[in-house]
């Protein structure tokens, strides 16, 4: 997260990137990977004497047994939040990678 503020006459004017935590991967050699966190910018930003910030983490990776990974946390500046990326998917059974086997 990043914020530029300068001070003027009586108000704190911001530029702003808030990106939240990317989401975790699923278990195993054929798992999908977890999304990216979302973003969210602007510039002459008015913030209030007293906000909210929140620094979104990024999700847990999946263990063993095929599960998911976690989804990433959001961020939030003030009233501005960026959602937190979406979880990968594990694998349960791989019984269908094996050649061979009906």
């Amino acid at each position: 997260m990043q914020i530029l503020a300068g001070v003027g006459a009586g108000e704190t004017v911001a530029e702003y990137l808030v990106i939240a935590g990317g989401g975790g991967a699923g278990f195993d050699f054929a798992a999908g990977g977890g999304g990216a966190g979302g973003y969210r910018t602007a510039s002459n930003f008015s913030l209030p004497a007293s906000f909210t910030l929140t620094v979104g983490a990024g999700g847990a990776a999946g263990t063993v047994g095929g599960r998911n990974g976690v989804q990433g946390s959001s961020s939030v500046l003030d009233t501005v939040t960026s959602a937190g990326g979406g979880f990968g998917g594990g694998v349960s059974d791989d019984s269908y990678f094996r050649s061979g086997i009906p």
